[in-house]
């Protein structure tokens, strides 16, 4: 049996998507580890949640850059504190809708291919950033940010380069162009992956689900819920508190 940790950074509206993750994820984990939630959070999930398999780390919300690099130095933080025989971080708007096992999502050193991998415009095309890649030199596949990990070495690797290209390219005053993401690949251009998970495979859980309404090219739609809309769901979450229901949000309600 195993140890993995997740970690999920959910601050500010990320809270309940962050908050559903880790209900569906117990819920549909088969596996024989020991799971072990990290929650970053600007609100304590032990208040909405009776899960006993959380560390809830207090965390302020901050700007999009600034949170893109606070997601890297978190699970940097996670993976020098912790032992686990597996780290895994995954974005809080995914969600899971099957039953998986350890095979299926954690390996010694893993990423996900992106969905768009074929689009090579998708790497850093700025000369000036260090998350630039030779156009004649790029690899088979472009990656996510939202899903990576593995054991504790390969972490803090992967995360400890990362938020140096990322701190390089904050001193130029350039940021590249998908932010952590730019940076995340150019770790694994320089080191490839022993695992390539696909978010098109049947084995793999893990799908990207915001829980809102989603325009024709699958675009976040900017503002994840009004506060009337967000105040109605912390409600009913309180609601379902103390009972054994899995819970889901659509068209930002909890249903």
């Amino acid at each position: 049996m195993s140890n993995i940790g997740i970690i999920i950074l959910a601050t500010a509206r990320y809270f309940p998507l962050g908050l559903r993750l880790m209900h569906r994820i117990n819920h549909f984990y088969k596996g024989e580890s020991k799971i072990q939630f990290h929650f970053f959070s600007d609100t304590n999930p032990n208040d909405y949640t009776t899960l006993k398999n959380i560390t809830y780390h207090e965390t302020i919300a901050m700007g999009w850059n600034e949170t893109m690099l606070l997601k890297l130095r978190v699970v940097e933080t996670v993976a020098k504190s912790q032992d686990y025989d597996y780290f895994v971080y995954i974005d809080a708007d995914s969600n899971v809708n099957k039953n998986f096992e350890d095979k299926d999502f954690v390996s010694e050193n893993f990423i996900l291919k992106h969905f768009l991998s074929d689009v090579k415009n998708h790497y850093e095309q700025n000369k000036l950033s260090s998350a630039y890649i030779d156009p004649t030199q790029y690899p088979k596949f472009y990656y996510h940010a939202c899903y990576f990990g593995g054991n504790k070495s390969s972490v803090l690797q992967i995360t400890k380069t990362s938020i140096d290209l990322f701190e390089q390219d904050i001193k130029k005053g350039i940021t590249a162009y998908a932010e952590d993401e730019s940076y995340i690949n150019k770790y694994f251009y320089m080191n490839p992956p022993k695992t390539i998970f696909d978010i098109n495979s049947d084995s793999f859980p893990f799908v990207g689900d915001k829980g809102i309404v989603f325009n024709d090219w699958g675009k976040f739609i900017k503002v994840l819920f009004t506060e009337q809309e967000y105040q109605k769901m912390l409600n009913k979450i309180i609601s379902l508190k103390d009972k054994d229901v899995l819970w889901d949000i659509k068209e930002s309600k909890v249903v």
